[in-house]
């Protein structure tokens, strides 16, 4: 399977490479919510998923609720497969992946 880069870009500037890749990473969410769908439970109470992201959903008794725990369940779930080095599903050519530098711990990089 190829991977997908919607740019590349070397950036001199460690400062700017972090500002692109912070709003990059937002872009990323944004996609990611954009694919959520919503249920009404019998109970009442609301749940969504993002399909194409396994195990991650959110409930609430508004749908304003559930929108904030799916939130809050998504970035978790971000940060465990990037730790766990998995790879994350591609979003409208937005691909998040961990770059590993021998002079650092690790660091993120949005493609």
């Amino acid at each position: 399977m190829r991977k997908i880069c919607s740019a590349s870009i070397l950036l001199a500037s460690e400062t700017l490479a972090l500002h692109l890749s912070f709003h990059l990473g937002l872009l990323y969410f944004e996609k990611a919510l954009l694919q959520k769908q919503y249920k009404k439970l019998d109970d009442e109470s609301w749940f969504a998923e993002i399909e194409g992201f396994e195990g991650v959903w959110g409930n609430g008794l508004t749908v304003e609720d559930c929108c904030q725990d799916l939130l809050e369940v998504l970035e978790e779930w971000i940060i465990l497969k990037l730790e766990d080095g998995d790879p994350l599903p591609v979003m409208d050519g937005i691909e998040i992946i961990m770059i590993y530098d021998t002079t650092k711990k690790y660091q993120s990089g949005v493609f």
